[in-house]
């Protein structure tokens, strides 16, 4: 009996494991909304290097299949299906859409939640915002991806960085930059300067390991990061691996050239000449200066500084997974040369991240980011840049020898009026060489320990280390080296590490009751130091250290802060149908004064899906939540020693060493606080073909860090305090509409914002009952008005019986080249009013088309640069319109006569005025990009996509002058809108790859 039984025994055991090594040929079709087939929707098999691709029916076939597999189908925007192959070989599957991205997972501040689950207002690109896109820096990759988050170059140079607003200008002294957060660690590096121009401090991160960014705007959102969460929240996360995941290479690459988008339209030298001369008998100046126009030569002072750009990028990543461990490692590497000499990029990225569960219970991981970047900067300056110097030099001047080069020499027009001597735009540009190396490393390490499946410890630990050393040389032939040459050397550091600890506990009672809490603290501490050095004296521009200049000087600083803070977030909801979010954080900084250090920033909000409920369930509705949010957040972002009492050691009396009092401490200094209300709203109809979202907002930004006159008794003037106030507000919406047929998919999606801004509240320094408005060069801030509202006496046009430009007083008298202070007002401002993007996305079969646009409206510029339209008055050259300037028999134009600055005769009507301020609307083709994808290749069933791509392919602007997308004042300025000799954006064509196996 024993015997039978073991026989039996076996032979059962033998047919099971025979049974699950029959392997079969499996076939089947996928689809979706409608009965849709679903072209390119992924079939693994789990544990095993299988897998496929749906062709354009939706069918698909897997060979030597072992029954009692399971397979896997994914496809975007569709819940993943789970099959299991229990002796069926032919399979229909029907994905069921994801609700409209509601189950879709988040990323919060220290947490994450389902999307049907979020009460705050937060926008959110993924990776195809970055990817085959061919920007320098991701920060430029976002400019018109969301609503409410506008974005503006510096300039078209490679390292230039960009000024971002999240819901409007909020602060007159402390920043107006978001919060930059890289997979939970928080970003510290501050941009460089040189000589006026602003360089990005994340030029060594890589687009290309971007997983999603997300930007967190309301206050229920922002509050998490307290005293730092005032001007909105940009996280982004880096790609990485996944559990259960096989191994998934990719390689990508593209190559292509760049050219300028415009160029200054200039007179050439005979145009030049025979306006000079028209402009100098309207002068008076004598007959024998003026040019004998035929003979006059002519140099394009821009070409010579141009050339057809360069670049090439190539990445390669990997990630996957077992049932225990993720990782992904990417690299990439990015060379570019701009399209004006000097200017060229180097980077090296590499991202290695590893996440390995231990046991049941424990969880740790760690990642490694580093950039390494050589940058060639020479050509980025505005001040005194040689891009403005191709602008304005005179054009009739024969610089070029019989083959084509330039030769040195001293310069001078041929009837010697202006003299250029040897400081040339062409010198500007090859005599001075600046070149900066900068590392970049962000390193995170985590461990996780869930006692029991509801509760959940978490600390984390992340340091930051970006450094940059940058050597300048300026030769002879340069304003700053003039002579015998100068240079200098400077190396600045930011050490910045965060630590993290909290727990999380997560319930849920009979699919009724859902309750999340996370409760932690976080600790921030921040150094910066740096060194410059600085020398005269060079033989000539081949000695690029300071060890060969004859005399040298140096300087050196160091500063520090830290940010303490205790957090709370608690979420409940009722049904997945009613939300409630609580949030706080009490938070505290060395930054402010010992009576304020400390300070309790909470929000709330709530949800309510209104499309589960019985009475608002029809057919075209598959969602409708209503959220609101309301809150405080603050703004720590000033000096580190702004509360403080200052004394400078850098003076001496009668040669001994001396010092004297700089600032005036104040003990209850604190930071800005932006109290902030959204109402906003979710839908979606008709199964995901037509979703959106749409926020009103009001954001009123408190206590601004203002300057309060105080008697100089001690040699300084004023004392930083807490008075102002700021009022932002505007509406938001997102759009995205989808068709489709058995073939033919277009997807378009439309953002965009309105933003209102105001100034509410400033100082009364006086005690007279009158705010104090703050006048900064041209622009005014003043309550009622928008901060930086341009400050300028109206100009009223050309007096046309004699050419003589008019502008405007306050009563509306027009007075003859007259722009006193008296008769400057409040006109237009530099803040868009309205901004967003379309992106729009076709498919047929294979190929692919997307296009990409951005549009700020509603605002102007001023253009700094002026001098280039100046009706001749510095004998300088101008732009073409110029030509347009009064005469007897042209009397229609808005130019005024041509008239060269003299003793005896003044400028006419070249003064700072509405004159140079323009309209900065426009509408710009961001990318257009075309590709073909050829799929089920090889064993591995890879994919390949080629493509050719276009970017900034074409401007619609009135704008007169280069580039409305640039920026003169610094990213944390409350002014915006000024150009001056900015570089435009660059035209860049390419051709890549992208591989997947």
């Amino acid at each position: 009996m024993k015997k039978l039984l073991l026989t039996l025994v076996l032979i059962c055991v033998s047919t099971v494991f025979l049974f699950s090594q029959q392997t079969v040929t499996v076939s089947g079709q996928v689809i979706g909304n409608f009965d849709q087939p679903l072209e390119g929707a992924t079939v693994r098999v789990a544990d095993s290097g299988q897998g496929t691709v749906t062709d354009e029916e939706g069918r698909w076939l897997l060979k030597d299949v072992v029954l009692g597999a399971e397979l896997y189908i994914d496809y975007l925007g569709y819940e993943q299906q789970q099959v299991n192959l229990d002796g069926s070989i032919h399979l229909l599957v029907v994905m069921k859409p994801v609700a409209s991205g509601l189950e879709e997972v988040v990323v919060l501040g220290f947490g994450s939640e389902k999307r049907r689950e979020i009460t705050g207002a937060i926008s959110s690109v993924g990776s195809e915002a970055f990817d085959n896109v061919p920007v320098p820096t991701f920060q430029r990759a976002l400019q018109g991806r969301m609503p409410g988050v506008v974005v503006t170059n510096a300039s078209g140079g490679l390292n230039a960085e960009a000024n971002i607003r999240i819901r409007g200008t909020g602060s007159i002294n402390a920043g107006n930059q978001p919060l930059i957060v890289v997979d939970g660690l928080i970003l510290a590096a501050q941009p460089g300067v040189l000589l006026g121009f602003s360089t990005n401090p994340f030029l060594g991160i890589d687009p290309n390991s971007i997983k999603s960014v997300e930007v967190l705007k309301d206050a229920s959102s922002t509050a998490i990061y307290g005293a730092r969460g005032a001007n909105g929240v940009i996280l982004v996360t880096t790609k990485s691996g996944d559990f259960h995941a096989d191994p998934e290479v990719t390689i990508s690459s593209y190559a292509g050239f760049s050219e300028v988008t415009k160029k200054y339209d200039l007179l050439d030298g005979r145009e030049f000449a025979a306006f000079w001369n028209t402009a100098a008998m309207n002068s008076g100046l004598s007959s024998g200066l003026l040019y004998n126009v035929a003979t006059e030569p002519s140099v394009d002072w821009q070409s010579l500084l141009l050339r057809k750009g360069f670049v090439q990028e190539t990445s390669a990543g990997v990630s996957g997974g077992t049932s225990s461990t993720r990782y992904y490692l990417g690299a990439t590497f990015r060379s570019e040369d701009s399209y004006l000499n000097t200017i060229g990029l180097r980077r090296y990225n590499l991202i290695a991240k590893v996440e390995q569960k231990i046991g049941e219970k424990w969880r740790a991981g760690i990642s490694l980011n580093v950039g390494l970047v050589n940058d060639k900067r020479t050509g980025n300056l505005f001040a005194g840049s040689a891009w403005g110097g191709a602008a304005w030099a005179v054009p009739n001047l024969d610089v070029l020898d019989k083959n084509g080069q330039y030769y040195y020499q001293e310069y001078a027009t041929s009837n010697g009026y202006d003299y250029l001597g040897s400081i040339t735009p062409y010198t500007m540009l090859n005599d001075i060489r600046v070149e900066a190396n900068n590392t970049m490393v962000l390193a995170h390490s985590h461990l996780e320990w869930s006692p029991v499946r509801k509760l959940k410890f978490r600390t984390e630990f992340a340091a930051e280390l970006a450094h940059e050393l940058q050597n300048q040389r300026f030769g002879q032939y340069t304003y700053w080296g003039f002579g015998s040459g100068s240079g200098g050397a400077a190396s600045r550091q930011t050490t910045n590490y965060n630590w993290t600890s909290m727990m999380r506990f997560e319930d849920n009672w009979s699919d009724v009751h859902k309750i999340i809490s996370e409760t932690g603290i976080h600790l921030t501490r921040d150094a910066y130091q740096g060194i410059y050095a600085s020398g005269s004296g060079f033989y000539n521009l081949d000695q690029l250290y300071l060890n060969s200049a004859a005399q040298t000087s140096s300087s050196s600083w160091k500063t520090d802060a830290a940010f303490f803070g205790i957090f709370e977030r608690i979420s409940y909801s009722y049904k997945q149908k009613y939300f409630l979010n609580l949030s706080a954080r009490y938070d505290g900084s060395s930054s402010f004064g010992k009576n304020n250090r400390f300070g309790f920033f909470p929000a709330i909000s709530a949800g309510w899906m209104v499309s589960d409920e019985p009475f608002v369930q029809v057919e075209p509705l598959d969602h409708l939540k209503l959220r609101t949010s309301m809150g405080i957040s603050g703004n720590g972002a000033i000096d580190n020693s702004a509360s403080k009492s200052l004394v400078d050691f850098s003076h001496s009396y009668n040669g001994e060493p001396g010092y004297v009092i700089s600032a005036l401490e104040n003990e209850d200094l604190t930071w800005e606080k932006s109290w902030q209300w959204d109402m906003g709203l979710d839908f979606s109809l008709w199964k995901g073909r037509l979703i959106g979202s749409m926020d009103y907002f009001i954001r009123i930004t408190s206590d601004l860090l203002l300057e309060r006159p105080v008697p100089a008794t001690n040699g300084v003037d004023f004392i930083w305090e807490n008075i102002g106030a700021i009022r932002n507000e505007g509406l938001e919406f997102e759009l995205v509409s989808r068709i489709f047929t058995k073939t033919f998919k277009w997807n378009l999606a439309l953002n965009g914002a309105t933003l209102k801004n105001k100034v509410l509240e400033l100082i009364d320094g006086d005690s007279d009952g009158i705010q104090e408005d703050i006048v900064i060069d041209r622009r005014i801030i003043s309550p009622g008005y928008p901060v930086g509202s341009y400050y300028l006496v109206e100009y009223a046009g050309v007096d046309p019986s004699n050419g003589n430009a008019l502008f405007y007083d306050l009563e509306g008298n027009q007075l003859v080249n007259d722009v006193s202070a008296a008769n400057r007002k409040i006109l237009e401002n530099g803040i868009p009013r309205f901004s967003g993007g379309i992106t729009s996305t076709f498919m047929y079969k294979n190929f692919d088309l997307t296009a990409f646009l951005h549009f700020k409206t509603g605002y102007s510029i001023y253009m700094a640069d002026f001098n280039l339209e100046t009706n001749m008055a510095w004998s300088d050259n101008v732009n073409r319109n110029q030509l347009n300037a009064w005469t007897p028999t042209n009397t229609n134009t808005d130019v005024p006569q041509a008239r060269i600055f003299t003793g005896a005769v003044g400028v006419n009507g070249v003064f700072h005025s509405s004159r140079y301020l323009d309209k900065g609307d426009h509408l710009r083709l961001k990318n257009l990009n075309l590709g073909y994808t050829f799929q089920n290749l090889g064993r591995n069933n890879s994919s390949l996509r080629i493509y050719t791509a276009v970017q900034n392919l074409f401007l619609l602007t009135r704008f007169r002058g280069l580039d409305p997308d640039g920026e003169m004042h610094g990213t944390e300025s409350p002014i915006q809108g000024t150009v001056r000799y900015n570089l435009p954006s660059a035209r860049t064509y390419t051709f890549g790859f992208t591989l997947k196996m």
